[in-house]
């Protein structure tokens, strides 16, 4: 997901659990703890397996930074939702999965993972419903910011906010900061602004790798012009069908308006039918809704019921 001046990352509550199951005894009110409707605890809560609250000021929890094996809450389990999810090759849910292995022989605790497909309306739906995960790992920094309005996430401890900044590159704990109070640890980013082709294609054809959006442009009329097809794309991805062209929009953002009405516009202070905002839609509609360009009005209309994942495969068959 992206954030401001076209950063991409992913945020993952991952303090949380941490604290919750690395803790001390302490009955003091928990880091990130979170209240739910009715009072249940809400994403984010820290209230300890067992019924224990932790602390991560506690003198049992970190020292110099490294958390401190306690079995206190040993055959509990912490539960963690994600939109991550195994594919038939690869298996990203698994990796993620296997990186709490550590933390389980530390403390006895039990990780329950469960990636979904539908995140966006399912995490909402737990998180109102009363029956919370116990760490959220957050695509998007809107929604991680939508639980703090809501008052449904509350800020770490100095204590540990401190070891956020520490054991992180300057700027990269901001993406999980409002108001100066520090709610989340970023845990990943991913690198999405790529245009992937084919090597051989280009060069059986003597193209050249275009290095501004004119030159795109007069490489796709150009392949068009010779007969082929120059884009493929795929938008498909259940409830959060789309996100790949908001993507599109972000980047062309950049690269027509530049850094400063990119800010103003993800900063509600220019609408989103402003003038300079339809500049950008007309220019991704140019690429993704140009029958020429994608193979056919067909082709077009199959943008949305072909998964993102799977969008580039027809580069492989030679295909675009």
């Amino acid at each position: 997901m992206k954030t401001r001046r076209g950063a991409y990352s992913a945020l993952c509550i991952a303090g949380v659990l941490l604290v919750a199951a690395c803790g001390s005894d302490s009955k003091t009110a928990a880091p990130a703890a979170t209240n739910a409707p009715g009072g249940t605890a809400a994403p984010g809560a820290t209230t300890a397996p067992g019924g224990t609250t932790a602390s991560a000021a506690g003198g049992s929890t970190l020292a110099n930074g490294m958390i401190k094996c306690d079995q206190h809450s040993a055959g509990k389990e912490v539960h963690i939702f994600s939109p991550v999810r195994d594919g038939e090759t690869d298996k990203p849910a698994t990796r993620l999965r296997d990186g709490y292995s550590a933390l389980e022989a530390c403390t006895g605790v039990k990780v329950v993972y469960d990636g979904t497909d539908q995140f966006e309306t399912e995490v909402k739906v737990r998180v109102d419903g009363g029956n919370p995960p116990d760490v959220i790992d957050f695509p998007q920094p809107g929604g991680f910011l939508d639980l703090i309005k809501k008052g449904q996430l509350f800020p770490f401890p100095d204590a540990l906010a401190a070891s956020v900044a520490a054991d992180n590159v300057a700027g990269w704990p901001e993406l999980a900061t409002v108001d100066g109070k520090v709610y989340g640890i970023p845990a990943r980013a991913n690198v999405k602004s790529l245009v992937w082709y084919s090597p051989k294609a280009f060069a059986d054809k003597g193209y050249k790798i275009p290095t501004t959006l004119e030159e795109l442009t007069t490489l796709s009329d150009q392949i068009v012009k010779d007969g082929g097809t120059p884009w493929c794309v795929g938008i498909e991805s259940g409830v959060a069908t789309g996100w790949p062209i908001t993507d599109w929009f972000e980047d062309f953002m950049m690269r027509i308006n530049g850094p400063d009405v990119y800010d103003q516009w993800v900063q509600h202070k220019i609408p989103f039918n402003d003038p300079k905002v339809k500049a950008v839609a007309d220019a991704v509609g140019a690429i993704v809704k140009n029958p020429a360009y994608i193979g056919g009005d067909n082709a077009v209309k199959a943008e949305a019921t072909t998964k993102f994942q799977e969008g580039g495969f027809p580069i492989l068959q030679g295909n675009c």
